[in-house]
């Protein structure tokens, strides 16, 4: 594995915790914030950042 792979993973890793400290933050449940990142992971570019995945669930409360 090359270091440019290496340190995209590390990246990635990074804003998927991250997201996940928030979302646990503002209050979401484990089952909400992981519904979330199986809907996002589904996109052919998933986007882990706070405002999409608080969206998401919070559209999915509306319904």
């Amino acid at each position: 594995m090359d270091n440019k792979k290496f340190e995209e993973g590390i990246d990635f890793f990074a804003q998927l915790f991250g997201s996940f400290l928030e979302l646990r933050k503002m209050g979401y449940t484990q089952e909400e914030i992981n519904w979330a990142y199986n809907t996002m992971s589904g996109n052919f570019v998933p986007n882990f950042n706070i405002k999409n995945l608080s969206n998401l669930i919070e559209s999915r409360k509306e319904n």
